[in-house]
């Protein structure tokens, strides 16, 4: 007691105290690597590979491989040629990927692996050495994710007087006037709603929030959403597009802000939400996020991304490799840190799933 101390920070490393590691060593691992990478001309697949080892060359014990992915998944691999690479110089390769036509709205990186040749004291042959990955130019637009709505009969369209129902096969939709929240999304049946779409603007607190004491200078933003008072919501049948559309504009008097969602329900089950934000007070503290949350009901433990990975990333510490993950809810969870804080964070990720077996919401 009485003791100067900075509480977790003086065991806040790269390992937990029993020497588990914490998912930042990813990070660190990737920025210590000895084998650098850099884009030359990636149109024509040319890659500058550098060897910043003081005193041996990559071609005593490292092994190189390149692979071409498509949203994630190899589509083409090959064997880079033995690196004749003495300490601190470098060289450009070209990546022999054979010509491919770019589907609509995918992405393509490159990837090149290095890992040992032979076993050493402290690893196995095969253990990986460096990595990095480039996303190609190679690209064709995507369709708009409504492009066949008029594939589908147009939703049906029922207003009460609390609620507005949206419905078409296998889907139900319900809105609720007096509150403008999405209050029940059922598929075949199943409920994917347990607390509606909402306004979000906070976010876990990490050690370096807390140090700064980010609830006091921007806990405005904690609850902003809370009190929100409707403004009008509006109803209209889009049948052109073979949808209906629900606008909600809400204001937030804790932050002097109007907050506007508009939901266009199609056919065939998607929902396409757009939200806009709009304070009307100049002198707020800077937003912690700015976001939309809401709950599903328990049993959708199966979770499925595109983007980086598999570790949680941030907007700091993203420098993981492209692909489709999986795995479960749970499992996102970091609990091993000193003192709990933000974990599981997933940055630049391009769809999300979380499914219970029988049913999934994208």
């Amino acid at each position: 007691a009485g003791t100067p101390s900075d509480d977790n920070f003086c065991c806040n490393g790269l390992v937990t105290p029993d020497r588990e590691p914490h998912p930042g060593l990813h990070q660190v691992k990737h920025v210590y690597q000895y084998i650098h990478c850099r884009a030359g001309d990636l149109a024509h697949r040319v890659i500058e590979v550098k060897n910043w080892y003081d005193f041996t060359n990559l071609k005593d014990f490292a092994a190189g491989q390149w692979r071409l992915k498509a949203d994630g998944q190899v589509i083409q691999s090959g064997r880079l040629p033995a690196l004749d690479l003495p300490a601190g110089t470098s060289t450009s390769l070209t990546i022999p990927t054979k010509a491919f036509k770019p589907q609509p709205g995918v992405e393509y990186h490159l990837e090149l692996t290095f890992t040992l040749q032979h076993d050493q004291p402290w690893a196995k042959t095969g253990h990986e050495i460096a990595w990095d990955e480039f996303k190609l130019p190679d690209f064709a637009p995507a369709m708009a994710p409504v492009a066949s709505a008029d594939k589908w009969d147009a939703p049906r369209l029922v207003e009460s007087g609390k609620t507005i129902t949206v419905s078409g096969k296998d889907f139900e939709v319900v809105f609720d006037k007096e509150s403008g929240a999405l209050t029940s999304w059922r598929f075949r049946g199943g409920q994917l709603v347990r607390s509606p779409l909402r306004p979000d603007f906070w976010r876990a607190q990490i050690d370096n929030d807390r140090g700064r004491k980010m609830l006091k200078s921007q806990g405005v933003w904690r609850d902003a959403h809370e009190g929100a008072e409707v403004r009008s919501v509006t109803v209209q049948e889009q049948p052109q597009s073979h949808s209906v559309g629900v606008k909600v504009t809400t204001a937030l008097p804790k932050v002097d802000a109007t907050w506007e969602t508009a939901y266009t329900v199609y056919g065939s089950g998607d929902v396409v939400i757009e939200a806009r934000f709009r304070p009307h007070k100049s002198d707020l503290p800077k937003l912690v996020r700015l976001g939309m949350q809401m709950t599903l009901p328990a049993g959708f433990e199966r979770i499925t991304w595109l983007g980086p990975g598999p570790q949680e990333t941030y907007c700091d510490r993203k420098e993981a490799k492209f692909g489709v993950y999986t795995g479960t809810v749970g499992d996102q969870f970091y609990a091993d840190y000193t003192e709990t804080g933000e974990s599981g964070n997933k940055v630049d990720v391009r769809w999300l799933a979380l499914a219970n077996g029988k049913i999934g919401l994208l």
